[in-house]
């Protein structure tokens, strides 16, 4: 087989879970509503409808109207709507969106009619900032654009402004520049200023040191990384499109040269480069002067609005340098999920394509520091519930379970055992894997608006613990078990393509058995044919994922594997959740299961989609 029609098949077979049929919906019989936008009728071949009491409206249509780009993603059956400094993301079926990266529950998921994307009317008015109406008399929405503020004056501007710009300081000696993209400490900058460092601080322009608690998501590719400090009401830069940025246009960077904090220089875009010698993804050309530790820091035009991010300038050249157009950022703010930064992984084995993994030894400390993290988790959840803490406190622990364990748990996944050792590494693995999914899973129980919806997310919390338990046993047995190997030096893992090699077999399975299910579902299948295909998923793709866990490969696939890793392991999860909900004797836990393994499915999300961004990479 080849490599290329080897990756085509793992992206087919990785984008199944977006994939899942989400039915086309059924709008209430009434009258036909009228769309009108700006005091002017605008015409759609599928006009707005009422879905069980809400006014949705056809997507494109009205963000056009509005004067918004939008652009679909056909794969991920996905949308993203970019007005000004305001981008929107959603995907079909989903009943979160993302505005400008943060998330935004929706009243009702968007839905698709007649291959229109039909979305909750004041969301997105509200979103790309208009003003909605409905007049139910007479069947009429009604859109209308606020009009614009006055714009504040230049200094007032880049005052503004400058209150987002950090400095960001790393472990491995490297300093660069970056700015708040997100009010609860979302810090952007370039990936080359954090790409060795095991740990890194913020400095604030308020005067604060803050502490990198990890890496949100990442791309080499662009040079691009989001860091997360803890804080919130942070001072933000808005993000303009770099779309419409032309050669000529006047620009400024904000960083901090050489040290210097806060500073300010002008030029303007001298050239648009397809790509340069440091990224493969397109470039602006700037005279704007920068300097060392500029890189990261913000290139925004005129209105104030960042449309670049700085990352070179040239030695042998006058006013030569480069910032990455803001766009590729985008992304991901919604791709995002704590993880360790690049230096903090387990150590690698030179060449980049090598075996990765570690020896026993260091196995042992990457376990232990997940244990200690996960009892002292476990002591604290327990006082909570001691206390009958409120739902708010809940979800704030697991969700910090989740920030703590995570990049814990990416260690041990990359410290891949050898000999005798493989299977308690794979059983670690699965059971850690697990026990993120859990504090997930509960934490968006306790955040659910009704009721009976956490119940059900909190029984297949509960659920998650039961189906690692065997896990969690098998390690503890092994661990007792097991001595030494006499080469204590060795290490385990695989060199890339034995990787590469375990991961397609384990996508092909896993296509086939998709297929199959979708097929099921299709033809009205009974519960107990629909159990037995998911216990023989489970069956099949649980000796493969194991083979997948077992070949941490080193150097620039280290980050795949972490992420392949986690999500084959809930794809695991989710057949057997679906498994036991179709098997459950009370109907209403057999629902509240198949729920939860829905769920499951949306939590593993970001890590199949960070897991594709890599191939693309």
């Amino acid at each position: 087989m080849s490599s290329g029609k080897a990756r085509g098949r793992l992206l087919l077979a990785l984008l199944l879970v977006a994939l899942l049929a989400v039915p086309e919906g059924r709008a209430e019989a009434g009258p036909a509503v009228r769309l009108v936008v700006n005091g002017s009728l605008v015409a759609s071949d599928v006009p707005p409808q009422i879905f069980e009491g809400r006014t949705f409206v056809p997507l494109r249509v009205v963000s056009e109207a509005l004067g918004a780009k939008v652009v679909w993603h056909e794969a991920m059956r996905a949308v993203e709507v970019r007005r000004g400094a305001t981008t929107v993301s959603l995907v079909v079926g989903s009943a979160v969106a993302f505005v400008n990266g943060a998330p935004h529950p929706l009243d009702a998921p968007a839905r698709l009619v007649e291959g229109r994307t039909l979305v909750p009317l004041r969301f997105l008015g509200e979103s790309l900032g208009a003003e909605v109406a409905w007049d139910a008399a007479v069947q009429e929405v009604r859109v209308n654009l606020a009009p614009p503020s006055e714009p504040p004056g230049r200094s007032e501007m880049v005052a503004g402004l400058l209150r987002a710009n950090v400095v960001v300081l790393t472990d491995a000696g490297s300093q660069g520049s970056g700015f708040v993209v997100d009010s609860s400490g979302v810090v952007a900058t370039a990936y080359h200023v954090i790409e060795d460092a095991r740990s890194a601080r913020v400095l604030l322009a308020d005067g604060r040191s803050l502490e990198v608690v990890g890496l949100l998501a990442a791309s080499q590719a662009a040079d691009l990384a989001l860091l997360q400090v803890e804080a919130e009401g942070l001072p933000t830069m808005p993000l303009g499109d770099s779309d419409s940025v032309r050669v000529a246009d006047r620009v400024l960077a904000l960083g901090n040269p050489l040290g210097l904090v806060g500073t300010v220089s002008e030029g303007i875009v001298s050239a648009l480069r397809p790509q340069t010698p440091l990224t493969s993804v397109s470039a602006f050309q700037v005279t704007a002067p920068v300097s060392p530790g500029s890189s990261g820091g913000a290139l925004v035009n005129e209105a104030g609005q960042v449309v670049g991010v700085v990352f070179a300038t040239t030695e042998g050249g006058q006013l030569l340098n480069f910032a990455t157009p803001v766009n590729y950022l985008r992304p991901l703010l919604s791709e995002t999920r704590l993880a360790s930064l690049p230096g903090g992984a387990a150590a690698a084995a030179p060449g980049g394509t090598g075996g990765g993994g570690a020896t026993v030894e260091e196995y042992i400390d990457c376990a232990n520091a997940w244990i200690d993290s996960y009892n002292g988790l476990e002591a604290e959840l327990a006082s909570l519930r001691e206390e009958r803490a409120g739902d708010r406190r809940l979800a704030e622990f697991n969700g910090r379970a989740v920030r703590e364990l995570e990049p814990l748990t990416d260690a041990v996944i990359s410290a891949a055992l050898p000999g005798e050792y493989a299977r308690l590494h794979q059983v670690t693995v699965k059971f850690q894997v697990a026990m993120l999914l859990t504090y997930e899973m509960a934490r968006r129980a306790y955040e659910a608006a009704d009721e009976g919806r956490e119940d059900q997310l909190v029984a297949g919390s509960d659920e998650l613990i039961e189906v690692a338990e065997p896990w969690r046993l098998a390690a503890n047995e092994l661990g007792g078990e097991l001595s030494p190997p006499p080469s204590a030096g060795e290490r385990g893992g695989a060199t890339a393509e034995e990787y590469l090699q375990r991961l397609v077999a384990w996508a092909e399975r896993y296509e086939a058995l998709q297929d199959e299910i979708v097929d099921l579902q299709e033809s009205g299948a009974r519960d107990d044919e629909l159990a037995a295909v998911n216990r023989r998923a489970v069956r099949d793709l649980e000796p493969l994922a194991d083979a997948v866990i077992s070949a941490a490969p080193a150097g620039e696939y280290r980050r795949l594997h972490q992420l392949s890793v986690k999500f084959l392991v809930a794809v695991l999860l989710v057949h057997e959740l679906h498994r036991r909900g179709y098997e459950a004797s009370d109907p209403d836990y057999g629902e509240a299961l198949l729920i939860a393994g829905d769920e499951l499915i949306e939590a593993a999300e970001t890590w199949r989609e960070e897991m594709n961004r890599l191939w693309r990479t």
